[in-house]
């Protein structure tokens, strides 16, 4: 079964509604896998990219890449390395992304209609839009 938004997970065994609302901030269901944007993703992603890293040293790390972004992956390990971390097994890192969520509202009178626009950019620059969705 190819998974196309987040609730797809319900499908498989251990996963529960509460578990999927406590996951939506964190995921979302890619049509192809990507590495993870170490200068963009959230404290609790970021703890899980590497072995025994708390969700307050990447706190701590978030805070610290707002003055100072990563200019590639080397600069994200030397990182975690200064703090005696590494890396977890197969994950793939980046310091920029290519998908992109795009939110919007739109009110008429007490009309409103919300929508997310997942949009993609390839390495030429092109944008594509990957699905709209209305809320």
């Amino acid at each position: 079964m190819e998974f196309t938004q987040v609730e797809d997970l319900l499908s498989v065994p251990g996963f529960t509604p509460q578990a999927i609302e406590r996951l939506r901030d964190f995921v979302i269901v890619l049509p192809e896998p990507t590495t993870v944007n170490v200068n963009t993703a959230a404290p609790e992603v970021l703890a899980a990219l590497a072995e025994n890293f708390s969700v307050s040293e990447a706190t701590a790390l978030a805070v610290f890449r707002k003055r100072t972004p990563f200019v590639n992956p080397a600069a994200f390990t030397a990182y975690l390395a200064q703090t005696g971390k590494t890396l977890a097994r197969d994950v793939d890192i980046d310091v920029k992304s290519s998908y992109f969520l795009a939110m919007s509202r739109v009110r008429l009178d007490r009309a409103a209609l919300d929508a997310q626009a997942l949009i993609r950019r390839d390495l030429q620059q092109k944008t594509y839009l990957v699905w709209i969705r209305e809320n």
